[in-house]
C-alpha cells in the first residue's frame, strides 16, 4: 500500500468508527458528501475545459505532435466514443431510433 491509500484508509475507518459510534447510516452521509464535492468543482471543471479547449484551437498542441502523441489521443476518443454509446444504453435502454408508426421497425412488431 502507498501512503496515500493508507492515510484514506485510516480516515474511512475513522469515519465509519464515527458513524457507528453515533448510529448514524455511513453509506448515505459518505453519498452525499461525494456529491456535495462534485458540485464544488463543476464550475472549475467547466472552466477547465474551456481552458483546454483555447489550447487545442490555438495550434499549441499540436506543436511537436507524434505518433505516441496520436495514440494517446486515439485511445481517449475510442473511450469517449465507449461513454458516449453507454450513456445511449443506459438513457434510452436502447441505441436504435424511437419507432413510429410508419418505420420499418414497427412493421417488424407486427
Amino acid at each position: 500500500q502507498t501512503a496515500v491509500s493508507r492515510n484514506a484508509s485510516a480516515h474511512l475507518k475513522k469515519e465509519f468508527n464515527s458513524h457507528s459510534a453515533a448510529g448514524t447510516d455511513f453509506a448515505a452521509n459518505t453519498a452525499s458528501t461525494v456529491w456535495k464535492n462534485r458540485s464544488s468543482i463543476f464550475w472549475y471543471r467547466v472552466e477547465r475545459a474551456f481552458v483546454e479547449g483555447r489550447y487545442v484551437a490555438s495550434g499549441a498542441y499540436f506543436q511537436g505532435y507524434n505518433y505516441k502523441n496520436a495514440i494517446v489521443d486515439l485511445r481517449f476518443f475510442t473511450r469517449f466514443l465507449v461513454a458516449l454509446i453507454l450513456g445511449v444504453f443506459v438513457g434510452r435502454c436502447q441505441v436504435f431510433p424511437f419507432v413510429t408508426p410508419g418505420s420499418g421497425y414497427s412493421l417488424e412488431m407486427k
